[in-house]
């Protein structure tokens, strides 16, 4: 909600003839306290897929999940039904509210999906939500379209080559060519007011974008780019360059911690998959299950590190924890190959790295200098994390050592108490013994007829 500590969330929910009262709710919240202050519930049928707030706040717009992917707008203070219409037979990737006309009504939106761009104004004589199509014309590609918002009057889209596309009149009437080296996931309206001498609100006209690329980017009204931030330097991951530009016109990054983003094996870029601002921060959501604050009040220099909000695993299952031996540190790791080191008292991932594969078990040595990673592949990876996390280590971006132990996943390890042997039980039923010195095999114990699914000492 814009002027207020408001917040609405959308569920799913089907009404079926059994039970016809089970539809899907919209929840408007007190972010300070976490009360429910109103419940909205009986246009939408199975469920709520996306929703925006009008730029006053005063209406809440949002697209439902039936097969016509309906467009209703609601009053946010009372729930009331203002106005609907049917929105898309395909799959709605994203949804934007004007902000340009009167505070109290929805003067335009706007829908993408697949390959269609829809503008949608309210009719004078019924009230209901009319729809048209948008032309893409000769300098466009019909291709598809990820997301949306308005840039001043008028609405951008993101396309899936990268592209950006400015439309007048329902039709494309500038075209930044791979404005993103891949993907554009996101547009946001950049927030925040202007008064002229007359006294009447305009709006800024500037939009950000971030795309599969890892970069977060600020163009102004004609498209031009004014600002951005590439996150792959945060995470420590190589760069993707973007097309157009040199390398040295993009501003350089902190490490986003005290820790060390160690990389290894297939290097995974940062995929920006959220934007919004306040004032001159940026709040970026990421592919990898992070929520970072970009400041971009310093783009000469002086910015400050991020600030990180969130962290998690990203993809399937976490299926492996390790719990250090001696200090407040545990370790995770999951199908999204991302191993994240926590320090317990403060919550916060101080070391984060990538494996070439699902991670399914974990184990620290008995001193807590060493983390052995199973992986999915039946691949052992066996990382000095004492010396990444010192100083030295931080710098040299050190190398862990990897060998293959068996031919399928592991699914357990545990090493003896005196830290001389690793036992790796695996999905092919057997466990193999490794000698720690130069983790070499020097037996292996057959006596399972299925999968071992733990070991301990």
């Amino acid at each position: 909600h814009p002027p207020t500590h408001l917040v609405a969330t959308g569920e799913y929910g089907e009404s079926t003839a059994l039970d016809p009262d089970n539809k899907p709710r919209i929840l408007i919240w007190d972010d300070n306290s976490g009360s429910t202050l109103l419940r909205i519930r009986g246009y939408h049928t199975h469920g709520i897929s996306h929703m925006c707030f009008t730029s006053a706040g005063h209406c809440l717009v949002s697209v439902g999940m039936d097969s016509h992917n309906s467009v209703a707008v609601h009053q946010s203070s009372t729930g009331a039904l203002l106005c609907c219409g049917m929105g898309d037979r395909q799959r709605i990737f994203d949804l934007a509210v004007s902000h340009h006309g009167s505070d109290d009504e929805v003067s335009e939106l706007c829908t993408v999906s697949n390959k269609v761009f829809k503008i949608y104004t309210i009719s004078k004589g019924s009230g209901e939500l009319e729809s048209k199509k948008g032309i893409f014309g000769k300098q466009a590609t019909c291709q598809e379209i990820r997301c949306c918002a308005y840039l001043g009057q008028d609405p951008v889209t993101g396309q899936s080559d990268g592209s950006i596309y400015l439309w007048k009149n329902r039709t494309c009437s500038k075209v930044r060519i791979r404005a993103h080296a891949n993907c554009v996931q996101t547009l946001s309206a950049v927030q925040g007011t202007r008064f002229s001498d007359g006294g009447k609100i305009q709006y800024k006209s500037e939009v950000i974008s971030g795309g599969d690329d890892g970069m977060v980017i600020i163009w102004d009204a004609n498209l031009n780019r004014l600002w951005s931030k590439d996150m792959n330097r945060s995470y420590g991951v190589s760069s993707v360059p973007t097309p157009g530009f040199a390398a040295e016109d993009e501003p350089e990054d902190d490490d986003w911690s005290s820790g060390v983003s160690v990389k290894f094996g297939n290097q995974r870029r940062v995929t920006v998959r959220s934007v919004c601002n306040v004032g001159d921060e940026i709040l970026v959501g990421t592919g990898e299950g992070d929520i970072l604050e970009v400041d971009k009040a310093g783009a000469g220099g002086s910015e400050r590190p991020l600030a990180r909000y969130m962290d998690g695993h990203c993809l399937g299952e976490i299926a492996a924890l390790a719990v250090h031996p001696t200090m407040q540190h545990f370790a995770t790791g999951g199908d999204d190959g991302r191993v994240r080191i926590w320090d317990a008292l403060t919550k916060q991932a101080i070391l984060p790295f990538y494996c070439q594969g699902r991670v399914r078990a974990l184990a620290y040595s008995p001193n807590g200098e060493v983390l052995a990673v199973g992986l999915h592949s039946g691949e052992l990876v066996i990382c000095d994390v004492a010396r990444w996390m010192s100083p030295a280590g931080g710098s040299n971006k050190l190398t862990p050592t990897s060998m293959t132990v068996s031919t399928d996943w592991i699914h357990a390890m545990a090493y003896s108490p005196d830290g001389d042997f690793l036992a790796v039980g695996s999905n092919d039923h057997n466990i193999y013994i490794l000698n720690t010195t130069a983790y070499s095999q020097c037996a292996i114990l057959k006596g399972h007829r299925n999968h071992v699914t733990q070991v301990c000492s």
